[in-house]
């Protein structure tokens, strides 16, 4: 044979080449395909326009039955349809040209998505039973994610949803990663349960967001978040019946109409240094409720609460809210409704911009907390203990200076001020005068030394202008002292009278008894003593004349302030 032919013979009995595609995330993998397509690629791998899809899938089929799952990478360019139970599946960077369907597959190991590209995809009651990673990957078109089951750590940050996204009623047993994710178009968690907690930190939701009655048993993280595109004015987020743990959403933005309603918190809900920028709804009021720790193997969760809890709303215990620092946006209509903000912070926020109506403040008596249900039934400690604790609560005053420190003084001034002028233009005015009564109280533990004297005799003599009773109270005990003292002094008659006749004729002054006290003492408080038959005669009974000439218009001034201020209401 020739040494050309031979050579020529050798050259063509050549093994193709490998196919060429490279991984972006796994620089050493090498796909041990033949490169047989016109763009260098494999069949598996290869963008060509004329791939023939039949020889693709009776390819892919190939490799499936001889136990391989790793398929990153790979073009699909028709729909596509997979089943069974896969012990372990890699499609990270495969394309999914047109619709996949994943319905009820069960993914036994570790499931790998990351970086891949799908126009469409349903995992309808799927199961993924190990890590699940779908980060940096990009959905074109609709994904259905219903019914889910995640039992490990779930992987979602960093993806792109350009069309409606739906986890409903997923259950996520591991920690849930959203973060850096964007969902172009409505995404909804109604019903969605987080065992071991979620991110959604840096996500950006530009459209509807919905979470519906979902659960977490672990804290639930919304910082950096921004809800809804500016620039449209039909998106709106919805929280309602949650049951959370703890709530953040610091540094968060709700460019859309955000609606919060009948939450249920076992920590705190966080709205620190949020910014809204449309209308906020707060309703229902928080609850504090057992959260549903669910293990491997144990009975579905039920969302009906207690009994107890439902029923008995005054046996609730806020959890505390932390609205603190929040930005309002011109167009911002903060609205809190029927809600128990007993524990609820509004340090650095200009609450003048919110509009409260049938809420529950925190109630002060003595510098401690009051706190009673509404039925005895509900009072563990008896009738009796209820009817007290029902006293200490007509007595106390609603107030938020119990959420600061000494050093938090005048921020916690400057909010009950900020309140008052609030609700002053909701005509709330029992709400504003307490916290006009809790203003005034901070100024007064502000102040040292003599400056702090006006401020204490104000409040004990009408509680700085806002308590009718204690005026009237404190007026008696004036009446009642100015009678005891002038009893202890002398008088005489400036005029002929038939009673006491005969003391009067045997000497120059004399006592007066009980009547003649009680009448000159409420004589002297309006300055109408001189119309009284008995006249000062000793410098006692001219001092004490005095001194009820200057306090008894006083006080008589600060009574009829109260009242003004009480029927105003």
């Amino acid at each position: 044979m020739p040494l050309a032919e031979q050579s020529s013979s050798k050259h063509g009995a050549q093994e193709p080449l490998s196919c060429s595609w490279r991984s972006s995330r796994h620089v050493d993998f090498r796909c041990p395909e033949a490169g047989d397509e016109e763009d260098g690629l494999c069949i598996l791998h290869s963008r060509a326009p004329s791939k023939d899809s039949e020889r693709f899938y009776s390819r892919f089929n190939e490799k499936i039955a001889g136990g391989i799952r790793d398929f990153r990478g790979v073009y699909f360019p028709s729909p596509i349809s997979l089943s069974g139970i896969w012990e372990n599946a890699v499609f990270a960077e495969a394309t999914f040209q047109a619709h996949l369907k994943c319905e009820s597959v069960i993914f036994q190991g570790k499931c790998d998505f990351d970086f891949a590209k799908f126009q469409s995809a349903d995992f309808l009651v799927a199961q993924f039973q190990d890590l699940a990673t779908f980060s940096y990957s990009e959905f074109f078109g609709k994904v259905e994610l219903t019914g889910v089951t995640f039992g490990g750590v779930v992987y979602f940050n960093q993806a792109r949803a350009s069309e409606r996204v739906s986890f409903g009623g997923s259950r996520f047993k591991g920690f849930a990663i959203f973060d850096g994710t964007i969902f172009g178009k409505s995404a909804g968690f109604d019903h969605a349960r987080f065992e071991k907690g979620v991110s959604f930190d840096h996500t950006m939701f530009l459209q509807n967001a919905s979470f519906d009655r979902a659960e977490c048993s672990g804290d639930c993280s919304f910082r950096r978040t921004i809800f809804s595109n500016p620039e449209s004015d039909q998106s709106q987020t919805k929280f309602e019946q949650l049951r959370m743990y703890i709530f953040t959403f610091r540094e968060t933005r709700f460019s859309g109409e955000v609606i919060f309603e009948r939450i249920w918190l076992r920590g705190s809900l966080d709205f620190e240094t949020v910014r809204f920028d449309s209308n906020f709804f707060f309703r229902g009021g928080v609850y504090e409720a057992p959260i549903m720790r669910l293990e491997s193997g144990s009975p579905e969760p039920s969302y009906q609460v207690s009994k107890t809890l439902n029923e008995s709303r005054d046996l609730r215990v806020s959890p505390r809210i932390l609205f603190e620092r929040v930005f309002l946006g011109d167009s911002a209509r903060i609205n809190f409704e029927d809600a128990d903000l007993s524990r609820t912070t509004f340090a650095g926020t200009n609450v003048k911009e919110i509009r409260f109506r049938d809420v529950t403040w925190a109630r002060m008596l003595w510098n401690k907390r009051v706190t009673v249900p509404r039925d005895f039934r509900d009072a563990s400690e008896g009738f009796w203990w209820w009817i007290w604790q029902r006293f200490k609560f007509y007595l106390s005053t609603n107030t938020v200076a119990d959420q600061f420190t000494n050093s938090d003084l005048e921020q916690a001034r400057r909010v009950c001020r900020d309140l008052k002028a609030s609700l002053d233009d909701q005509k709330d005015f029992s709400a504003a005068a307490d916290f006009y009564y809790a203003e005034m109280q901070l100024k007064r533990r502000q102040l040292q030394g003599i400056r702090r004297k006006p401020y204490f005799l104000y409040w004990l003599t009408c509680g700085y202008g806002e308590r009718p009773f204690r005026a009237l109270i404190v007026l008696g005990c004036l009446w009642i002292l100015l009678t005891a003292a002038f009893m202890r002094t002398s008088f005489m008659a400036n005029q002929r009278v038939h009673i006491r006749a005969s003391e009067y004729a045997n000497s120059k002054s004399f006592s007066p008894i009980l009547e003649e006290g009680l009448n000159y003492a409420a004589r002297s408080l309006v300055l109408q003593q001189r119309s009284s038959y008995l006249s000062p005669f000793d410098e006692s009974a001219v001092r004490f004349t005095f001194v009820a000439n200057l306090l008894g218009p006083i006080q008589l001034g600060l009574l009829l302030l109260a009242v003004k201020r009480r029927f105003r209401r």
